[in-house]
């Protein structure tokens, strides 16, 4: 399995897999030295192949560097720089559910094991596979093996969902009863006010739940704001929340989509 995006547009990511062709020395050299290139015919690879051996591509042994600035928890006053090289190349006869996470797989073997150590884990190793009939456990189960009684991350996330829930409610049912109380107050009033095309009520239905939303959010101390929808409104939101303006969000994309490439 490869550890490292090198060429992301043709498959060399992060998690691709493949199989070792050829492991290439130096003249003279031989283990436990580093190998000059490893030759690898990965899975899902489409780019150019090298000469001689189609589909096959040399992974070269990498450099990383990195100081003690880089690493707050170090606690000392002088830099120190270390450096490792190695070959971004693991052994994946098996891997972990957490790196199989956002893969498709031709079929697939899962190892639930004795419990689940983060919420859904076994969930998530169940769906590699497109269908069902590729998809075996390498060990048979009960049902209490699937059940998240006694997490107590489990616990919390119900907790907060059930919170949200009954916030939610309220929220509906006390705008709603705003609604119905003002609407009321008006057909009374005029009773003409019945007739209105239902384009104005929902006009008038709005105007009323954004007064309410603003007074609760006001109430909690919150502010509504509003970005342009104009498909940048999830980065627009973070950049007003990091920045205080949703004008940087071109570079908050952009650093998102940074981080995602190289890591």
């Amino acid at each position: 399995m490869l550890k490292l995006n090198l060429w992301v547009s043709v498959g060399l990511v992060n998690g691709a897999t493949g199989t070792v062709d050829k492991v290439v020395y130096e003249l003279d050299s031989r283990p436990p030295a580093l190998p000059i290139a490893i030759f690898v015919r990965f899975d899902k690879y489409h780019g150019p192949g090298f000469p001689g051996l189609e589909n096959c591509v040399p992974i070269k042994p990498v450099t990383k560097s990195w100081s003690n600035v880089d690493c707050p928890e170090f606690k000392s006053n002088k830099q120190h720089c270390c450096s490792r090289t190695a070959i971004p190349l693991v052994q994946a006869d098996a891997v972990t559910i957490h790196s199989s996470q956002g893969r498709t797989m031709e079929k697939t073997v899962v190892d639930l094991g004795k419990k689940e150590f983060a919420p859904s884990l076994g969930f998530t190793g169940s769906l590699r596979t497109r269908r069902l009939s590729d998809l075996a456990y390498g060990k048979t189960f009960d049902f209490k093996r699937i059940q998240f009684s006694g997490s107590r991350v489990i616990a919390d996330r119900l907790k907060e969902e059930a919170r949200l829930e009954s916030l939610a409610k309220s929220t509906f049912c006390n705008g709603e009863t705003a609604y119905n109380t003002e609407q009321a107050e008006m057909e009374r009033s005029n009773p003409q006010e019945g007739s209105d095309r239902q384009e104005e009520k929902n006009e008038r239905r709005l105007a009323i739940w954004s007064a309410f939303l603003n007074k609760t959010l006001a109430d909690r101390r919150l502010t509504l704001v509003n970005v342009a929808g104009d498909s940048n409104c999830f980065y627009r939101a973070l950049s007003f929340a990091l920045y205080g303006t949703e004008d940087r969000h071109l570079g908050v994309r952009t650093s998102i989509l940074e981080f995602h490439v190289t890591y």
